[in-house]
């Protein structure tokens, strides 16, 4: 894999300081974009997730890298090394870290691409993570992703795709790699929480649906209909099984709005 960071491509590592914050805590910020079709779906809105995030987070003191202050650019790098892949007209997965390396150096931003594969038909089941992590960082998407990547393990290895997180009351956030949209049958509903991350993809189906954030106690997941799993590489999934519980798919929400969401076209 050819990555590009500030300005130079190299070959899959990153050079990084053994004494800085990013090799020590993972101190740093990313996005995954989506790439189908020669298009980046809501690209301006990944990089303005970024940009809040680098606001709120002092993990760059010296200021963002000035490269994400110009969209267009950042929009040319992600195309370099998409064609340095060559996964130019395929589809992938691309992402942008940002952080700094050392206390006096500039903050970096390195892009990323690798293939990825649409499963528009699919439908996934989810584990129940046991454990519970709540703080101010649920919000962003750091680098320092331990708690989210160690559920989403634990899932892997239990033979499901995905793992329900939630918080020390036991009420539901989101899954480790996407948000988790409900249904009674007729209304939307999703976690009413400060835990867990703005979720592009759930911005794009509020547009669509009426969808309402309530307390969700994970106790109380059997009385929906329908569950779902959205992120920005998969669109809106149902969701077939929380742990023991069952859900109907509901595929007349799905289909339409991810064939949509992904650029797929009509069936």
């Amino acid at each position: 894999m050819i990555a590009w960071i500030d300005h130079r491509f190299v070959l899959r590592s990153v050079p990084l300081s053994v004494t800085g914050s990013v090799f020590r805590c993972g101190v740093g910020l990313f996005e995954t974009i989506l790439h189908h079709a020669n298009e980046l779906p809501r690209f301006e809105r990944h990089l303005q997730r970024l940009r809040a995030s680098l606001a709120a987070l002092p993990i760059a003191p010296n200021g963002p890298p000035p490269i994400l202050g110009e969209s267009g650019r950042v929009r040319e790098v992600v195309l370099e090394v998409l064609q340095a892949n060559t996964l130019v007209g395929k589809t992938a997965r691309v992402n942008l870290f940002c952080f700094q390396d050392a206390p006096d150096d500039k903050a970096s931003l390195c892009v990323a691409a690798t293939p990825h594969s649409i499963h528009a038909d699919s439908t996934c089941t989810l584990d129940v993570y046991p454990h519970a992590h709540t703080s101010h960082l649920c919000t962003h998407k750091t680098m320092a992703n331990m708690h989210q990547r160690l559920a989403w393990d634990q899932a892997r290895s239990a033979g499901k795709d995905d793992a329900v997180l939630q918080d020390h009351d036991g009420l539901v956030l989101e899954c480790a790699v996407a948000a988790l949209l409900f249904s009674d049958g007729q209304r939307f509903y999703t976690s009413r929480t400060p835990f867990k991350l703005p979720s592009l993809t759930m911005e794009a189906a509020a547009q669509a649906l009426e969808i309402e954030e309530i307390p969700i106690p994970l106790a109380d997941i059997g009385n929906f209909k329908h569950a779902y799993r959205l992120n920005s590489l998969i669109g809106i999934q149902p969701v077939a099984a929380i742990g023991k519980v069952a859900f109907e798919p509901d595929w007349k929400t799905c289909k339409p709005f991810s064939r949509k969401f992904l650029g797929l076209g009509e069936e």
